[in-house]
């Protein structure tokens, strides 16, 4: 079994205590501030680069569809996260440029399924392969030299390559709508997780948890950056009622 890469650190400031002034390292910086519902204050391309600069790192779905006349996509999406595990709900973000919609955002409204399939490193170069920007009803499943995988309760198939898919059902969908171009900027799928399929050789050894390690999860930054996770730190949950917390609490400036 291949050793795991993911070390553990020391989290940033071990000697932190409640009330702890924090270090702050461009306190004297000015700020610019920005109205994204004013043209004449905010350039959308910038604003834009902005927006996915600050928001990082994203986890990516790798999103595998079948149109309704039941072409194949494949395709990446770092607009994406988990929002609850009971029972397993994604929302992948869809942003649709000024009224056109992608390949993959239009299969799942119409087929009300997908599957979502996590990146790693080994397969990343063939993930991005599949973010071409291709004609409608193009399948990029042939030139990425992917594989696929047969679902068991939906249409779409996994990625073979990838250490971990989810078979999704459709929830129910939000069209933002750009309030300076009044058309549809951006579609938001709420997909509920119905299969889970994990490779065991990426799981700890006790089969309860991940091992990033092994994993390595491909992450979004900005621009045509992206990121790898193979390092952490650990930070306790505080108990409000924790003896020690309480004290903590008590030794604290009126």
């Amino acid at each position: 079994m291949e050793q795991s890469s993911f070390s553990m650190t020391k989290q940033p400031n071990e000697q932190w205590r409640p009330g702890d002034p924090t270090c702050d390292p461009y306190k004297t910086s000015s700020t610019i501030s920005i109205d994204p519902s004013d043209p004449k204050s905010s350039d959308p391309r910038i604003l834009y680069q902005l927006l996915i600069g600050l928001v990082a790192p994203r986890p990516i779905a790798f999103v595998s569809t079948i149109s309704a006349d039941g072409t194949k996509n494949l395709a990446p999406f770092s607009f994406f996260n988990m929002f609850g595990s009971a029972p397993p709900t994604f929302v992948v973000g869809f942003a649709s440029g000024r009224g056109t919609s992608k390949d993959s955002c239009q299969n799942i409204l119409d087929t009300k399924e997908c599957t979502i399939n996590i990146i790693s490193d080994w397969f990343v170069e063939a993930a991005n392969w599949c973010s071409i920007t291709a004609p409608p009803g193009y399948s990029e499943w042939p030139s990425s030299g992917l594989n696929e995988t047969p679902s068991r309760g939906v249409r779409p198939p996994c990625v073979s390559e990838s250490a971990a898919s989810f078979e999704c059902k459709y929830v129910s969908h939000h069209d933002v709508i750009s309030s300076i171009y009044g058309v549809v900027t951006a579609t938001l799928i709420i997909l509920e997780g119905t299969q889970i399929h994990i490779k065991e050789s990426i799981m700890t050894n006790d089969k309860k948890s991940i091992d990033f390690g092994k994993l390595r999860p491909v992450s979004r930054l900005a621009g045509t950056t992206y990121g790898i996770t193979t390092e952490g730190f650990s930070l306790p949950r505080i108990n409000f009622d924790d003896a020690n917390v309480q004290e903590a609490l008590r030794l604290l400036p009126e």
